[in-house]
């Protein structure tokens, strides 16, 4: 059956096939409408207010298929397909609510679906939430995209599985605290995402940090976290993932036991140096001397075991003789005194000693004599 319009006129109605393409209406107030089998709407009845049963399949082309208003009771399948905007419309039951072929839903009312029901979000789809209220307590299958965009310190207790793409978005706390089978890609864009309890609140997922990701719980953390923002450990966590892409902080508040720089990340990442190379700022190996043994003094230092200064010196049999002498003050230095006479240079003349040891009286020169002197055989 396919209808141009549908109006309820305040009655309870139930469609058990067909489509509505037009307007759907309740003009009186107060009816109600039973989809039991497979009813496909395709325009939007934003003004539709009466409460919605399916336990059939109800195909909504439009978030406002089913009007902005009153209860829709899922306890077979809605399938929001090729659908964009905001859901407004209240959701419970034990049913599932699916989003397909690109739809892209903002969830914002007080929904009750329950623990029995399901969120199935196809890949290539979107869903979002402002509160986990708007998630209630359905499980979620994601292998599109959910973003939770909390303002206020929340928690998030839902089954999450599948292998799409969960993000965390706007400044409130958001705190999962189960263990979840989720394989996809996680990402914290804004606030904090706290994994309390069970560190596996996000399965295996890798996780993508430009906020802040808080561990409180005990326990082994194997996720691989990149990004820049921080990493804050306030339980007991053993990190022991590859997070080499994380250049971020690890803030430590609680215990963080690691197995390697890469669990860490940053610029430091890589493998540990090598213990047989003496670090730069150890002092260097003495010599040895010969007052001390090879064994002692040849040993190097290392900065846990400095040198004592209370070492009791080795006795000494005998003095040891000095290979420096002992300076002495000027006071108490005394001239030497030498044993031989100072050798004086020797005149070089011409003549020999015998013939100057004694002086011969010249006799009186004549004049022509005084004109030349006589020169003299020492130079």
């Amino acid at each position: 059956m396919s209808l141009a319009s549908f109006d309820l006129a305040g009655r309870t109605q139930t469609l058990a096939s067909g489509s509505i393409a037009g307007a759907l209406l309740d003009s009186v107030g107060s009816g109600s409408l039973g989809v039991t089998g497979l009813l496909d709407i395709t325009s939007a009845n934003a003004g539709f207010a009466a409460d919605v049963g399916v336990t059939g399949t109800a195909v909504l082309h439009h978030t406002q298929a089913l009007g902005d208003s009153g209860t829709l009771t899922a306890g077979g399948l809605v399938q929001l397909t090729g659908a964009t905007g905001t859901l407004a419309k209240q959701i419970a039951g034990s049913g599932t609510v699916a989003l397909v072929d690109s739809s892209s839903v903002a969830l914002t009312g007080a929904n009750e679906l329950g623990a029995a029901g399901e969120w199935n979000i196809a890949a290539g789809s979107a869903l979002s939430a402002s509160s986990t209220a708007n998630l209630s307590e359905a499980g979620i299958l994601l292998d599109g995209l959910l973003t939770v965009a909390n303002t206020a310190a929340e928690t998030l207790g839902n089954a999450l599985s599948g292998s799409g793409t969960f993000n965390k978005d706007a400044a409130g706390n958001l705190t999962i605290s189960r263990s979840n089978a989720f394989t996809g890609s996680a990402g914290i864009l804004a606030g904090t995402l706290t994994l309390a309890n069970s560190l596996d609140g996000l399965g295996a997922a890798t996780i993508a940090n430009s906020s802040t990701l808080a561990l409180s719980g005990t326990g082994a953390f194997a996720n691989t976290v990149s990004g820049t923002g921080v990493n804050l450990v306030s339980g007991s966590v053993a990190l022991t993932g590859t997070n080499t892409a994380f250049t971020g902080t690890l803030a430590v508040t609680g215990t963080a036991a690691i197995t390697g720089n890469d669990n860490i990340g940053g610029t430091g990442a890589g493998a540990p140096p090598s213990s047989s190379r003496r670090p730069a700022h150890w002092p260097r190996p003495r010599r040895a001397s010969s007052t001390r043994s090879a064994a002692t003094a040849c040993s190097p230092l290392s900065p846990s075991a400095a040198p004592s200064t209370s070492l009791p010196r080795p006795a000494r049999t005998s003095p040891a003789r000095s290979r420096w002498r002992t300076p002495r003050s000027p006071s108490a230095r005394t001239p030497r005194t030498p044993s031989t006479p100072p050798r004086w240079p020797t005149p070089r003349c011409a003549s020999t000693p015998a013939a100057r040891s004694t002086p011969t009286a010249r006799p009186p020169a004549s004049a022509a004599s005084r004109s030349t002197p006589a020169r003299s055989g020492c130079r």
